[in-house]
């Protein structure tokens, strides 16, 4: 899935709270080589662990107790990495899945970072393990990789540093 966010209350995303989470940082400096994006990882539906070490960040839209658990040690050229353990694959989705571009399931996620040379321990454990790809580039850049019988590439900069290929 992909999901747009943006920051509507500087107030909030500046607070002890959320400032942990670098939000205001990625998402105030566009243009820089600050990555803007985010990637969340879930569980495979049993009790495994995150694929790399975090903290607990316990934002008050989720039930008490309840945390979005952060990669530790991210620098900020490289995507936020998220783990959810409580989102688990659904079996049937409410969300529309025939669109006009031939789009099917996302088959791989690469990103695009200044320097490959400075890439966080989580970085670089989560692209051991196949489930997401690094590469350089001068400016932040997400390429997602869909399954689909058809070929297609939407290019989405610069509006968003986002390129869709099938």
């Amino acid at each position: 899935m992909l999901e747009l966010l943006w920051v509507a209350d500087r107030v909030e995303a500046t607070s002890e709270q959320t400032r942990p989470t670098r939000l205001w940082e990625r998402c105030s400096n566009l243009g820089s080589a600050n990555s803007p994006f985010g990637v969340v990882f879930r569980s495979d539906g049993g009790d495994s662990p995150p694929p790399f070490r975090t903290w607990a960040y316990f934002p008050d839209y989720l039930p008490a107790g309840v945390a979005i658990e952060v990669a530790e040690g991210t620098t900020l050229q490289e995507p936020e990495l998220f783990y959810m353990p409580f989102l688990h694959a659904r079996k049937s989705t409410t969300e529309p899945t025939k669109h006009r571009l031939p789009f099917g399931r996302v088959q791989s996620i690469a990103v695009g970072v200044r320097s490959l040379a400075e890439l966080s321990e989580a970085a670089l454990s989560i692209q051991g393990l196949g489930q997401l790809c690094y590469f350089a580039s001068d400016r932040p850049l997400l390429e997602l990789h869909f399954e689909g019988a058809k070929k297609a590439h939407v290019d989405l900069r610069p509006a968003l540093p986002l390129v869709m290929r099938v």
